[in-house]
């Protein structure tokens, strides 16, 4: 079972916006006991999985920015659009977790550095 939260995934985060979350996505104990464990396959793939996600995200971030900004110049009273000015800058961050010199790499990550951000996520959660 996947809930994805999308006034988070846009701007909000739980807590009247406090930003205690230190991991882009949350994983329970509870899920990581139902695919039995960290070492099991289920887990692995469940980790392969992601890393696909988040390629995909990247690779359709300019339609996934456009929808953003219709919404936001359609409906700027919802509370996802509370930072109006930094909604897609922080989303490009979130999908673009990584900064090259000279700014913001929207280039999609490649598999195992996938791979390894989604490591890194998981590891913030223990």
């Amino acid at each position: 079972m996947i809930h994805i939260d999308f006034d988070y995934f846009i701007s909000n985060s739980p807590g009247n916006n406090f930003h205690f979350e230190k991991a882009p996505f949350k994983l329970t104990e509870e899920y990581v006991e139902l695919m039995e464990g960290r070492n099991s396959d289920y887990f692995q793939h469940f980790r392969q999985l992601m890393a696909s996600g988040i390629i995909a995200l990247q690779k359709e971030y300019r339609k996934i920015v456009i929808l953003i900004a219709m919404m936001l110049n359609v409906n700027k009273n919802l509370p996802c659009f509370v930072s109006k000015e930094k909604i897609i800058y922080e989303l490009q961050e979130r999908l673009f977790p990584r900064v090259n010199q000279g700014g913001m790499k929207t280039v999609p990550m490649k598999e195992e550095e996938a791979a390894k951000f989604i490591d890194r996520c998981i590891l913030c959660m223990k």
